[in-house]
């Protein structure tokens, strides 16, 4: 299969007339039917506005090998979005979770993990409960802090006598 035809087989893929197909990605109708002419050279330009439009892997395009569209993240997410009728808002959480380490992805998952653990125990934590294990954490930090702190003060002064 030549790259003309590969550029046809998207285009078919993607089920659009030629004229759609040209809207897309800036060219005219007539540009698209010489892309698809077996045996005429497509230039680099189309080859990337092709690629970058569509989400097609150019080694593909270009030889034949691989798979036709690019499986990026951003493909997954746009295809977790049409699937699950995800919200903005939904597709700003699933990016911003990707973005964090993998030790706070899994402190996230197990936060929600014992959250859904005591709705199901009907053991829901009060607010109350809540700010008081925030503050006793809180304090905990600050007395380590100052700790430290001091150490480091009584180490300096001993340095200096």
């Amino acid at each position: 299969m030549t790259i003309n035809e590969r550029v046809k087989l998207v285009r078919k893929t993607l089920k659009m007339n030629q004229t759609e197909f040209a809207t897309k990605i800036g060219i005219t109708q007539t540009g698209v039917s010489w892309l698809e002419k077996p045996g005429n050279v497509v230039i680099d330009q189309n080859i990337h506005l092709i690629c970058e439009k569509f989400r097609i892997n150019e080694t593909w395009l270009r030889t034949g090998e691989g798979e036709m569209f690019r499986q990026d993240d951003e493909y997954i997410l746009d295809k977790l979005t049409e699937t699950y009728h995800l919200t903005d808002k939904g597709q700003r959480m699933i990016r911003a979770f990707l973005a964090l380490s993998s030790e706070q992805q899994e402190a996230i998952v197990d936060s929600i993990c014992t959250l859904a653990h005591s709705i199901d125990n009907n053991n829901t934590p009060t607010p109350v409960d809540e700010s008081s294990r925030l503050r006793a954490q809180l304090e905990a930090e600050i007395q380590a802090e100052r700790k430290a702190a001091s150490a480091s003060s009584a180490t300096s002064s001993e340095k200096r006598a």
